[in-house]
């Protein structure tokens, strides 16, 4: 994709299931375009608000709930 152009890529580093990656990206474009966030910043604000669900609900705090997305290129 960034040889096509795409600026920023946003990938998984494992298989995620259908429902948390919905649940993950509804809150990323959140961030990013309500909240007017930065790619960086919204990447990173996405996965520490549902590790913090997590652990207040005494859910696993392991990553790969809550950390199977990175932000690659130009993070702006």
């Amino acid at each position: 994709f960034q040889l096509a152009g795409a600026r920023t890529v946003i990938m998984s580093l494992w298989p995620v299931e259908d429902s948390s990656a919905r649940k993950w990206m509804n809150r990323l474009y959140r961030n990013r375009l309500v909240r007017k966030m930065q790619t960086a910043e919204a990447v990173r604000a996405t996965s520490l608000g549902l590790l913090r669900e997590a652990r207040a609900r005494g859910e696993s705090t392991h990553p790969l709930y809550w950390a199977p997305f990175i932000a690659a290129g130009d993070w702006r």
